[in-house]
């Protein structure tokens, strides 16, 4: 039998769409840990954006 979950309170479900809301927002991203100045570099390029170091960090925010 499969382990049957907790339902997640409503406050909980509002916390969890906000998260996903905020990392798939327009103009976001996820920075992985290891990703290189290089690589992040590319993708800030593909859209116009200065690789600063401020530019990688807002990229990487959520909200």
């Amino acid at each position: 039998m499969p382990y049957q979950y907790p339902a997640l309170t409503p406050e909980q479900k509002k916390e969890l769409c906000d998260i996903a809301r905020c990392i798939t927002a327009p103009g976001k991203a996820i920075l992985a840990a290891d990703e290189s100045t290089g690589s992040i570099a590319k993708r800030l390029q593909s859209t116009g954006t200065e690789n600063t170091e401020e530019n990688r960090a807002s990229a990487a925010s959520c909200c």
